[in-house]
């Protein structure tokens, strides 16, 4: 009766209320409901004491400073729904005005468990209360947030969700459960960017480092693992609109960045953290790009601003990575078959699609001819480069385009190994394209202030300057072959000396091998066959360009080789000798002079 009464009088906040609201009668009215053996009089005795803590708090907090935490949620398991309710309010109560014993709960993973398992209950009442308490304990704990996750709470709140009408349910206690639901969807939408940010923050110090500090170690390995957090709020119906914003797709590009470091070793974290840590955060970071992937309705208003600038290039150097053990040695053939033979042959109709197809078309390519010189090789024999060159043609009239800068980025990277051959762009149009694009570049750069596309003229020009000297590099390379060539064609060796020359004056000493033993030997060559008066000219530019060469090279070791040995005797003789022309002896004499000086 005294249980009873109480339960009145608290139900409504008032001054008697708050003269029942002790300790004392908290205690009083636990024990009752802990030693009574009357289910009744137990529901009697803890709606009470629930009702009491709704007045104050303290009173259930005292509760909690005798008994415990675990005591309290013991009487969680087994009870009936009433019992379930009262209780979950009455912690929650108490725990809202008291951070310490909030942190008490969550420091135990079972007490947890037993609040997770009131969602399996079959009251909608006892699931919303404890999706409330769930909230409170969350809260800027990400740990217990991840336990949680990791006991089914997703699939909890989506069960719940998939409930359009209450059927056989009250209608008020259904809408109550939906206001729960939507207090922790909304919490939990928010908490995804918030854990990445963490994360990157936490690898922001130690990218690029082989041995983190001892604080900085402490600091990731509470905060790695919370990534799946992430991978599963993703993986939701429920959380995945409000999770995929332009904010979370660049903070995705960043983490790819940092993997990329770590998959390559730059970034040394399996010493101090493990390498299961490593390889599941990589695992983990990967399925997320993957669920990106797989919803395109997401990303598509995205793809201009992040998705290929900042996913792909990154998502690429992975793909390639030399370094990525792959599951039974064969993923990465599969990825570059997957490339060659079905997405590859597709570019043709993707490059002459309507925009904006053919410019993230572009810049796919850019990112994985970066990477992977097998593919860069594929494309230079394939039908997409006359398609790329119709792109530049018909934007030559803005060469400020994302479109011509990403086209020439691409004819960077396929002209800028010299083991590869450039025939094949050569002959379908690269040197046409260069000579079109290249003035229109310039004279934007050159125009002044008042440009709109100023500043995306500043990338462009430096990459059109960029392939014009990869294809005169590779030019010298072919002219120097022709001096190696048989003399008994004379108009071939004029000509290709010409050449030479040219280049000599434009780009000096700079590449490696401008001297090296087979250049000689042809400059020992084309003196010696050419020592007659009549053919002092041939001798005078040859002469010319090795003081060039000499002057600018960056190599001091080309003379110890028998045939850097062999040109100098030759100067030498050629500063003595009466058979050549009398303008040779000076230029030869300054020659090993430089040689000598260096």
């Amino acid at each position: 009766m005294a249980a009873k009464a109480i339960e009145n009088i608290a139900s409504a906040v008032s001054g008697s209320s708050h003269q029942l609201a002790t300790t004392d009668i908290g205690s009083a009215l636990w024990y009752l409901f802990t030693h009574s053996t009357v289910e009744a009089v137990r529901v009697t005795a803890i709606s009470a004491l629930s009702r009491l803590t709704r007045v104050l708090p303290a009173v259930f907090l005292a509760v909690i400073d005798t008994c415990g935490p675990a005591a309290i949620l013991e009487g969680v398991g087994g009870a009936g729904a009433r019992v379930q309710q009262h209780l979950l309010t009455a912690m929650a109560t108490a725990l809202l005005t008291s951070p310490i014993q909030t942190h008490r709960v969550t420091q135990s993973m079972d007490l947890v468990l037993k609040v997770l398992r009131c969602l399996e209950s079959p009251s909608t009442v006892t699931r919303a209360k404890a999706l409330l308490l769930l909230l409170l304990l969350i809260q800027d704990n990400t740990h217990t947030l991840l336990f949680c996750c990791q006991h089914r709470l997703v699939l909890h709140l989506e069960r719940d969700l998939r409930k359009a009408t209450p059927l056989r349910e009250n209608p008020i206690q259904s809408g109550y459960l939906t206001q729960c639901l939507d207090l922790l969807i909304v919490y939990l939408g928010s908490t995804a960017s918030l854990i990445l940010e963490e994360v990157l923050c936490a690898l922001r110090g130690v990218i690029g480092r082989r041995h983190p500090t001892t604080a900085q170690s402490k600091k990731l390995k509470p905060t790695l693992p919370s990534m799946s957090v992430v991978l599963e709020l993703l993986s939701s119906q429920v959380f995945r609109c409000q999770i995929v914003t332009e904010e979370f797709i660049t903070q995705t590009g960043l983490l790819l960045n940092y993997i990329a470091s770590i998959e390559s070793n730059e970034t040394n974290l399996a010493s101090s953290l493990g390498a299961a840590v490593c390889e599941e955060l990589i695992r983990t970071s990967l399925s997320i790009v993957e669920v990106l992937s797989q919803h395109h309705a997401l990303i598509t208003p995205h793809h201009s601003a992040v998705v290929v600038d900042a996913i792909l290039p990154p998502l690429t150097t992975l793909a390639f990575s030399r370094n990525v053990e792959w599951d039974a040695g064969s993923s990465h053939n599969q990825i570059f078959a997957l490339v060659t033979k079905s997405l590859l042959p597709r570019y043709e109709t993707l490059l002459r699609a309507a925009e904006p197809i053919p410019l993230y078309a572009l810049k796919l390519l850019v990112s994985m001819t970066e990477h992977s010189m097998h593919i860069c090789s594929f494309i230079k024999h394939s039908r997409i480069l006359p398609a790329v060159f119709q792109l530049i043609m018909a934007n030559s009239s803005n060469v400020t385009s994302g479109m011509v800068q990403s086209a020439v980025a691409l004819l960077c990277n396929l002209s800028g190994d010299t083991v590869l051959d450039l025939e094949p762009l050569y002959q379908q149009g690269l040197i046409e394209v260069v000579v079109s694009t290249f003035p229109e570049a310039a004279l934007i750069h050159l125009d002044g202030e008042g440009n709109a596309g100023r500043k995306v003229s500043h990338h462009v020009l430096p990459a059109l300057l960029e392939l014009l000297h990869n294809i005169l590099k590779q030019l010298s390379a072919v002219v120097r072959s022709a001096l190696q060539m048989s003399t008994e064609n004379q108009e071939v060796s004029e000509e290709a000396l010409q050449c030479l020359s040219m280049l000599v004056q434009l780009y000096g000493g700079e590449g490696y091998d401008c001297l090296s033993p087979s250049c000689l030997q042809s400059f020992s060559h084309m003196l010696r066959t050419h020592m007659h008066p009549e053919d002092h000219r041939i001798q005078r530019s040859t002469l010319r360009i090795i003081k060039r060469l000499v002057q600018t090279t960056e190599r001091s070791d080309w003379s110890e080789c028998p045939e850097g040995a062999g040109l100098l005797c030759l100067l030498q003789d050629i500063t003595t000798s009466n058979r050549c022309h009398v303008d040779l002896a000076p230029v030869a004499a300054e020659i090993l002079q430089v040689i000598c000086g260096s």
